[in-house]
């Protein structure tokens, strides 16, 4: 094995098209790190098969509503190609390249396993798998994490799970709301977050209380009215929808959209805040409404990956493992 490192960008993904819906949620529903089930693997995936008929038909509608695709491959792709020249410099594209950093989504391509098939093809021991969700979640990092720690094995892999603590990331998401607000003036801010469980709450998982911490972080060199609410009805707070009215109430007259909790424009983030919360806005009486832009769109999550990355190698060799 050569001395060089891989870094593996993960995201869950999106499906590539309105056709390979189905196809999509039977590989999540059959995934045993997403869904926790009683049934051995052979039956998940017959009833990840099935399930996935009945609840094609909404996501393959959701998907043609924001245009038949997402952004969410094309923006991870992006963010590896220009972290892995950031990383190696000068040496980009010789011999002396040390990075090698591929994007890597769990249910479609480019995929996780094919990352890493591709890094033990090309000699590399070393990875560093990186989760794309910043703040700390069972439901979603973990499912990339126990992913690469499978799809790596006979490598030496370690893993970055969160980026919350970075404070290029706080930079990221604070540019990318003041970036909205210059557009609508006086707004209101509503931090839109991909929702859990409230049994996952229940049990101790931390997200709830690391999206409250980020979104504290975020607006604190910000003086506009805020509010974190959620994109799914199950958890585990007061929903968007439910906050959208009551945020008009207060006396705004524009409103500004924040997707937290992912990096990426990703299915469920365009369509609630295109389809379902732009309208409801507009309904409730806001004459400006604005979606704020990815957070992936910012240089300054790059600079949030280089540092997490740098002090994560430097962790590890200080602890007496291999760097």
């Amino acid at each position: 094995m050569s001395d060089r490192v891989g870094v593996v960008l993960m995201h869950r993904g999106d499906p590539d098209s309105p056709a390979t819906t189905k196809d999509w949620l039977a590989t999540a529903y059959s995934d045993p790190y997403a869904y926790r089930t009683s049934f051995a693997s052979g039956a998940q995936k017959f009833l990840g098969g099935l399930f996935s008929r009945f609840d094609s038909g909404v996501v393959k509608k959701r998907l043609e509503a924001i245009g038949g695709r997402s952004g969410a491959a094309e923006q991870v792709t992006r963010l590896a190609g220009e972290l892995e020249v950031r990383l190696n410099g000068d040496t980009q594209n010789t011999g002396n390249a040390k990075y090698k950093v591929l994007p890597a989504m769990r249910w479609t391509e480019p995929s996780i396993a094919t990352a890493f098939q591709t890094l033990k093809q090309d000699g590399i021991g070393r990875v560093v798998a990186i989760s794309l969700y910043p703040q700390q979640c069972r439901r979603f990092s973990n499912t990339l994490i126990q992913a690469a720690q499978k799809l790596g094995e006979g490598l030496n892999v370690s893993v970055i799970d969160r980026l919350e603590n970075q404070p290029k990331y706080i930079e990221a998401l604070r540019g990318t709301v003041s970036e909205a607000l210059g557009r609508m003036t006086g707004a209101y801010v509503l931090f839109c977050a991909l929702g859990i469980d409230k049994a996952d709450a229940e049990e101790g998982d931390p997200y709830p209380e690391n999206l409250t911490a980020t979104v504290d972080q975020c607006m604190s060199a910000i003086e506009r009215p805020h509010r974190l609410g959620w994109l799914e009805e199950a958890g585990p707070g007061l929903t968007a929808e439910f906050l959208v009215p009551r945020a008009k109430a207060g006396g705004s007259t524009s409103l500004v959209l924040v997707p937290v909790g992912t990096v990426v424009d990703e299915l469920n983030v365009l369509y609630h805040l295109d389809q379902v919360l732009k309208p409801l806005a507009k309904k409730a009486g806001f004459t400006g409404v604005e979606r704020a832009q990815a957070v992936a769109t910012r240089p300054e999550l790059l600079d949030a990956l280089q540092a997490a990355l740098k002090e994560h190698l430097e962790r590890v060799a200080s602890l007496g493992f291999q760097s």
